[in-house]
């Protein structure tokens, strides 16, 4: 979460109403213990509303979609290169975007559920699911868009191969 402008008024906006009600509460509690009480609860309800308001900030701010998205699997080096196009579609600068990728294989599954197959049993320490992190963009301009292609290894054993993506952007 990079600090911009919306988030420094937000921020100093609600530091004043935090001083202004620890001047209120100064000035009308003279309980010590309903006083510390009062203090908490008035620092609590500002940071959740802060924070709430920077994650609402971001949310409006940091706008991407990838499209076009291709996985292309090579046998001989046994990897698979995907491709595609990242686009902000907000007037604000993204610092990065990451494609988290995940490949499964899907053994034992075949389309007739009924038809008589052996059994295909998992072996211990064999994981058939495999999870990439990938840099996509950094920094991605307002209203643009930039093409990507990445080269990720894909397991030797993995037969019936299916990759799944999803996008996160900061």
């Amino acid at each position: 979460m990079g600090l911009s402008i919306f988030h420094i008024i937000v921020l100093v906006v609600f530091i004043l109403i935090f001083i202004l009600l620890c001047v209120l509460i100064f000035l009308k509690i003279n309980d010590i213990k309903t006083a510390i009480a009062a203090y908490i609860a008035s620092f609590t309800g500002i940071a959740i509303i802060t924070y709430s308001l920077f994650i609402t900030i971001d949310d409006y701010m940091i706008q991407a979609e990838v499209s076009n998205v291709n996985f292309i699997r090579n046998l001989s080096t046994e990897s698979a290169t995907i491709r595609g196009r990242i686009t902000n579609k907000t007037n604000f600068l993204i610092r990065k975007c990451f494609l988290q990728v995940s490949v499964l294989n899907k053994v034992g599954a075949s389309g007739d559920i009924f038809a008589r197959q052996p059994q295909i049993r998992r072996q211990k320490g064999v994981s058939n699911r495999v999870s990439y992190n990938l840099l996509i963009a950094n920094p991605l301009n307002a209203n643009s868009y930039e093409d990507f292609s990445i080269q990720i290894p894909v397991p030797p054993s993995f037969e019936r191969v299916e990759f799944y993506h999803s996008l996160t952007c900061i």
